[in-house]
This record gives structure tokens, C-alpha cells and sequence, in this order.
């Protein structure tokens, strides 16, 4: 028994070191994604993105690998992976395209549709009826000129998009001209903006540039229920001057909306893979209760040989088996291209995926295989470990924060040609 405790701890030491990580069963697409929203803080994840990731998808975009690149959608936003660089994430432009129509397909290729009739306030279940649209800011994202320091924002717009002047609940006046974009930030936002609202996430990378002028509007939030508002490209901000301080500054659910107005739906709530199951042939589903939005199915899949199966963040299968093949199938039992996904393993194990990459143990130790662009091929491939445990002891668990747990019994001798170290190799980093 002391033999076996020494073992788990030695194993569960030394895996640690390992730059692993995994999604599952984290609701993040990508690990990217992840640590891109642990830059915010506690405070400023829930004020960028409002909760976990609503839904991932694979989306065009000229001049990306593949020409499509992988996004998350959040209740107030969307994370985009732009290139084969796993820490290359940044935020949609969504409000920009909802107020102009123009939806973003590559650096230079765009999209016109309508802009989108749609209220920019409310949220999953609730819509405001009494908001103006994002179409009726389309008029109003025209460049102003500078004004004087001491101007005090007195422009209201009412549910039908008209603008008034009267008197405002408090006097903001003019903080800071953007010539970007021709629009002047009031002096509660240009302070609240060096107060870091979002961590090491900065304002620009989070907001974007502002599209319109500040203007007072009914939100129904504080005792007098009305906010200044100010559209940017990637977010609406709300300011509600007889909130609590810390509770004046709120963001609206652009995310979902953008969603909706692209694509005519609600984004469906994530799916872990765990939740998923394969029923065998001849298996009858009659009398089985699933819960909403669940179905069984029997897929056409060759089980002979099979050794392990790994499910991907996009619901795809993968099947590893014994004669050293990794195939891809979809959710719905067709297989991606007519290729394997990878050939020529020796005696393949176990598999799991971390994000989009795949790991596989075989004798020859643990690989990665990444998918950078989502077309079900390998781009880059590399052994992050060689033959320090006995192959057909290997097992790859996913777990909690973005680790992979491997587990196995250690070799009693090494391997010809492999260093007698303690411990895996110290692989450079991912």
C-alpha cells in the first residue's frame, strides 16, 4: 500500500509540471478563451462577459487558417481565436456591426445586411420594448467635432430613437476626445477608465472606440430609473449616477443580441461533453427519458479495434484505434474527409483533448496534435513526453482549471535511448 501512495504522489508531482490543459468539463472552448478571461479579474470577467461561454462556433473569416477561425459567445460579448497562435484571442466588434449592418468576414471583406432592429437594452428573457434600436444609432455614429472641456451632456433618446435636450438628473461634462472616431467621452468615463475596471484587460481592447455621443436614456436602474449610455464598438456602457459607487458602470447583453440578429436564434445553452452519450445498434430508445434538447442516436462507426474515445469541445468524436489510427467523426456519425486524422501510432491507449487539441499516449510516450483552424486536420504536432510510464497502465483524465491528469505506473527501466532521470523531460513551453 505505501509502494502504491509514493507512486500517486510522484505521478501527480511530476504531471503537474506538464503544460497541459483542458477544457473539459469547462465550458471554454479553448483554453485561449480561458485565460484570456482570467486577465480581467474576478470583477472584471463578470462585467466583460456576464458568466461561462453561451456557445462556440466556427465562423468564416477570409485570411485566417482555413479561412474560419473558432469564436465564443458570452451574454456581453464574443472571443474570437484569429490565428494559429493559441494566445492570440480578441473581442468582436459586435456593436459596431449591429449599428451598421456590416458584418466582418476577413480584414477586408464584409457582409451588408440590415443593422439590426433590435433593442439594446434587455437581456436573455426580458426585452425593452420602450429602448431604441441598434438601427437607430445608425444615424447618429457620424464624427463631432471637439467641444469645450465644460459641455454638459443634456442629449436624451427615447424608446422610438428621437433625441431631445432637457435638463439631466446630474451635470457630466466632456473628459476626453477620441479622434479615432470622432466622439468625446464623458469625464465619469475617462475616470472610471483609469481605475483599470478590467484588470490587465485594457479599455481599448475591451470596449473599442466609441461610435456615438454619451446620451441620457430610461433603463429603469437607480431611484430615478434613468442612465447615460455610450455606444462602442464592442459594448454598450450604462452609467447610473444614484447607484452605489461600486454598481454605477454596467454592460449590456451584446453578446446575445449580435447572436440573435446573425443568426435568427437564441444561442443555444452549452452542452458539456460528458452529457453526450453513443447508444449501440441495436439499443431501442422507447421508454428512455432525455432531458430537453437531448437525443439518442446509433452511429455508423467501425467499433472494431476501437481503444479510446475522446469527445471535442464542438461535440466531434474522436476514435482512436489499435492499428495506430485516430479517425474524426462528427456528433451525427459522418466522418470529416476521407483521411485519417492521424496514422502510425505505435499501440495508442488513451486519448483526451485539451480545447481543440488532442492528446494520444502511446508507446512511445504523450503527443499533441492541434487543430489550429478547426478543419479536422493535424497542423503541428509535438511530444510533450517520452516513455516514462508503461503504456498499457496510461490513462488521460480531463479535469478542473485547465489541467489533464495522467496516471500510470512508472517504468521500472528505462527505455533504449531515454535518460535515467527522474521525472518527464521539462518539455519548452506549448
Amino acid at each position: 500500500m505505501l509502494r502504491v501512495l509514493l507512486l500517486a504522489i510522484v505521478v501527480i508531482t511530476v504531471v503537474s509540471l506538464l503544460p497541459v490543459e483542458s477544457t473539459q468539463p469547462s465550458a471554454f472552448a479553448d483554453p485561449a478563451f480561458s485565460r484570456y478571461q482570467r486577465l480581467a479579474g474576478a470583477q472584471g470577467r463578470a462585467l466583460l462577459w456576464g458568466g461561462d461561454p453561451l456557445i462556440a462556433v466556427v465562423e468564416p473569416y477570409i485570411g485566417a487558417p482555413g479561412n474560419r477561425r473558432l469564436v465564443e459567445y458570452y451574454e456581453r460579448g464574443r472571443m474570437e481565436i484569429v490565428g494559429v497562435d493559441p494566445g492570440a484571442v480578441t473581442e468582436g466588434l459586435l456593436v459596431r456591426e449591429m449599428v451598421s449592418g456590416t458584418v466582418q468576414q476577413g480584414a477586408d471583406v464584409v457582409v451588408q445586411e440590415p443593422a439590426a432592429d433590435a433593442p439594446i437594452l434587455g437581456g436573455a428573457s426580458v426585452e425593452r420594448a420602450d429602448a431604441p434600436t441598434y438601427a437607430d444609432f445608425t444615424t447618429l455614429t457620424a464624427p463631432r467635432l471637439a467641444g469645450p472641456g465644460d459641455v454638459v451632456f443634456d442629449t436624451w433618446i427615447d424608446g422610438d430613437g428621437n433625441l431631445s435636450e432637457r435638463e439631466p438628473p446630474v451635470p457630466i461634462t466632456s473628459g476626453r476626445y477620441v479622434s479615432e472616431t470622432g466622439h468625446t467621452l464623458p469625464d465619469v468615463f475617462t475616470a472610471w477608465e483609469q481605475s483599470e475596471p478590467f484588470g490587465a484587460i485594457d479599455t481599448l481592447r475591451a470596449l473599442g472606440y466609441p461610435i456615438t455621443e454619451p446620451y441620457w436614456i430610461t433603463t429603469g436602474l437607480g431611484e430615478a430609473g434613468v442612465s447615460l449610455i455610450q455606444l462602442f464598438e464592442r459594448r454598450v456602457v450604462v452609467y447610473t449616477p444614484d447607484l452605489p459607487v461600486g454598481e454605477r458602470f454596467s454592460l449590456t447583453d451584446v453578446g446575445r443580441h449580435y447572436y440573435r440578429w446573425r443568426y435568427g436564434v437564441d444561442p443555444r445553452p452549452f452542452q458539456a461533453a460528458e452529457n453526450r452519450s453513443i447508444l449501440p445498434t441495436e439499443s431501442n430508445d422507447s421508454g428512455l427519458t432525455l432531458p430537453e434538447d437531448f437525443r439518442v442516436s446509433a452511429l455508423p462507426i467501425d467499433v472494431d479495434g476501437i481503444v479510446d474515445i475522446a469527445v471535442a469541445p464542438n461535440g466531434d468524436l474522436a476514435l482512436a484505434y489499435s492499428n495506430g489510427t485516430i479517425r474524426i467523426t462528427t456528433a451525427e456519425g459522418q466522418e470529416s474527409g476521407g483521411d485519417p486524422f492521424r496514422e502510425g501510432l505505435l499501440d495508442p491507449v488513451a486519448i483526451a483533448f485539451s480545447g481543440t487539441d488532442l492528446y494520444v499516449s502511446d508507446a512511445d510516450g504523450l503527443h499533441r496534435l492541434r487543430d489550429a483552424n478547426g478543419d479536422r486536420v493535424v497542423d503541428n504536432e509535438r511530444t510533450v513526453s517520452m516513455g516514462e510510464l508503461e503504456p498499457e497502465s496510461v490513462t488521460l483524465v480531463a479535469g478542473l482549471e485547465e489541467t489533464l491528469y495522467v496516471s500510470g505506473v512508472r517504468r521500472e527501466t528505462p527505455q533504449l535511448g531515454q535518460a535515467t532521470t527522474a521525472g518527464f523531460p521539462q518539455p519548452d513551453p506549448l
